[in-house]
């Protein structure tokens, strides 16, 4: 059987064909749940909104008319929780499926950010989150010691180590987790501050995409918060975010951007040390100077009395006004 040849343009069309007939079998609104992204707003020129809608995951590109823009009856911004309801377009330029939104309702906060605010009241009343939001990192000097807290046989330590490969003077301590549990990570967390002296911060860490449920504990939270070691979140991937983020002293998107942060926080240290040897070495180099340019002036009579330098000097302060000076 022959195969007919196509050009991009007539395959094109014929993909824009095969959509629009799906549609036409698809003729009804849908609502969609999810969080703003890639947001637009071009109602002061042509009254549209553009944006796309998200669960974390996938996203489905919204395209809200004049007429629906103005019948919202709150602010839409990056991140807002929306339901929007609407119907399949296709963009036919670039064979872009769309939604056509007729309605956007405000869908208030999400599930975790309820816990989120929840939690964070608890320890605001408490004075947990004051005491936390105080506890920075050293950047100078960097961290020498770091604890790795993570659970067992993640590959999430290694993809720091190999991050922080060229920090000099950075030891990288794994204290692997018994199980994945909060009995687990808090007895973790509790033996770095046992042994505080040794360790100059910790890193609680993961690969991302799992469950998470662990690092948005409460009582996980309460002790990160307490702990007077400085604690950086590194929980992966970059969508991923868990209440750990809210009491960490840092957070890192990935493992792998925590390892990195460590690495230049040590070179950067080691080029200011650089840089204030090298300045102190040119101050040195520039009194040595100015100490025999002294000796060679006052080897030649330069600073004698009768001189002509003295002479100057007396001139702008007579020696007389210098001994009233001195006697008052």
């Amino acid at each position: 059987m022959e195969i007919k040849r196509h050009t991009p343009s007539e395959v094109h069309n014929l993909i824009i064909e095969i959509m629009r007939k799906a549609f036409k079998s698809f003729d009804r609104p849908i609502e969609v749940l999810g969080e703003v992204a890639d947001f637009y707003d071009n109602r002061k020129k042509s009254g549209w909104l553009y944006f796309s809608i998200t669960d974390g995951s996938k996203r489905v590109r919204c395209m809200v008319p004049p007429e629906s823009a103005e019948d919202m009856d709150f602010e839409i911004e990056e991140g807002s929780r929306v339901i929007v309801a609407g119907k399949f377009w296709v963009y036919e330029k670039e064979g872009r499926v769309e939604l056509i939104v007729k309605s956007i309702k405000d869908a208030g906060p999400s599930e975790f950010e309820q816990q989120v605010n929840e939690i964070m009241d608890k320890l605001d009343a408490e004075g947990l989150l004051a005491k936390a939001e105080t506890r920075h990192v050293t950047t100078a000097p960097p961290p020498k010691r770091v604890a790795i807290i993570a659970p067992p046989n993640s590959v999430a330590p290694m993809d720091i180590k190999t991050a922080a490969t060229g920090a000099g003077g950075l030891t990288l301590i794994l204290k692997s987790m018994k199980d994945y549990s909060v009995e687990s990570i808090i007895d973790e967390i509790n033996s770095c501050e046992k042994d505080r002296r040794k360790y100059d911060a910790i890193i609680i860490t993961r690969g991302g995409g799992e469950d998470l449920s662990l690092y948005n504990d409460e009582q996980v939270v309460r002790t990160v918060a307490k702990c007077e070691i400085p604690v950086i979140a590194a929980i992966g991937h970059s969508d991923d975010r868990t209440l750990l983020d809210f009491v960490a002293a840092e957070s890192m998107p990935t493992p792998t951007a925590a390892g990195n942060w460590l690495k230049e926080l040590h070179q950067q240290h080691r080029r200011e040390k650089k840089m204030g040897r090298k300045q102190l070495l040119v101050l040195f180099w520039i009194i040595i100077i100015i100490i025999v340019v002294l000796f060679i002036l006052w080897g030649m009579g330069v600073f004698q009395k009768g001189s002509a330098f003295a002479g100057l000097f007396e001139s702008i302060i007579p020696s007389g006004e210098i001994l009233s000076a001195n006697v008052s």
